[in-house]
């Protein structure tokens, strides 16, 4: 992990969706029976944070309280390969021991993992409409593929699952994420840009709070990984995937303490 980017150098904030909730409950509070509201009316900003608030609540899977009460990380590289390597070894890691990341005193905190693409090489991935997949203009090669076979067989025999088709970063991912795991040199620059482009500064200064950066010199073999490289090399980057994991596990838990506490 860059020293300039530590695990504790930002404390995440939670994800808006409690501000959302908090701003709706405050709104909606009634004197004498409902007769009249004790509040002004909501602006268009909170009008739009509930929006996607209640876009996010509908795509959650299960109960929406035990999902709030999670550490959500995004694992992001340029091509989506690699990442859900480590996206569903990260996973089995938190969800060791039942999941709980913070566990003696507090309410405890699960770990919820999701993978994405950082364009796949197409300049234009995070403008409205690049990833429309008519005709050859904006799309990626990348775009809806499968786990990579020799990936996914290594991984197996080391008991993990590569699941899901790869599919590019959104806004939303940035909303929702306590950290995003940026796996290369290219990968930061990449969020970055698309963060501005999606919410201007202020959503950039977010993605730089809550992005962690593993740098390409630290994980050579997930950085030169290339499809059909063969078996060999596909074990190697299961086993740097677990080497890396087996560090940011610790620091999940730790900051999942401070997000409990505070």
């Amino acid at each position: 992990i860059c020293k300039g980017q530590s695990m504790h150098c930002h404390r995440p904030r939670r994800p808006f969706v409690l501000q959302a909730v908090i701003s709706m409950l405050v709104t909606a509070c009634f004197v004498g029976g409902g007769a009249a509201a004790t509040e002004a009316p909501p602006t268009c900003a909170e009008v739009r944070d509930f929006a996607r608030w209640r876009s996010w609540a509908r795509r959650q899977d299960g109960d929406i309280t035990d999902t709030l009460a999670s550490i959500r990380v995004c694992v992001v590289c340029v091509n989506n390969t690699v990442s859900k390597v480590v996206e569903s070894v990260l996973r089995e890691g938190g969800v060791s021991g039942g999941g709980i990341l913070a566990a003696g005193g507090g309410r405890g905190e699960k770990l919820l993992v999701s993978s994405r693409l950082l364009g796949g090489g197409n300049p234009g991935w995070h403008l409205a409409g690049a990833w429309l997949n008519s005709g050859l203009d904006g799309r990626s090669l990348h775009h809806g593929r499968p786990p990579d076979s020799e990936l996914a067989a290594a991984a197996a025999l080391r008991g993990f699952t590569l699941e899901g088709y790869s599919k590019p970063m959104q806004r939303e991912d940035l909303d929702e994420a306590h950290f995003v795991i940026a796996l290369g040199d290219d990968a930061p620059g990449l969020v970055s840009a698309a963060a501005f482009a999606w919410g201007g500064e202020e959503l950039r200064s977010r993605a730089h709070q809550v992005t962690r950066v593993i740098p390409t010199a630290t994980i050579h073999a997930m950085s030169s990984w290339r499809r059909g490289a063969g078996t060999e090399r596909a074990a190697e980057v299961v086993l740097e995937a677990e080497s890396l994991c087996s560090e940011l596990l610790p620091v999940l838990r730790a900051e999942a303490r401070e997000i409990d506490s505070g």
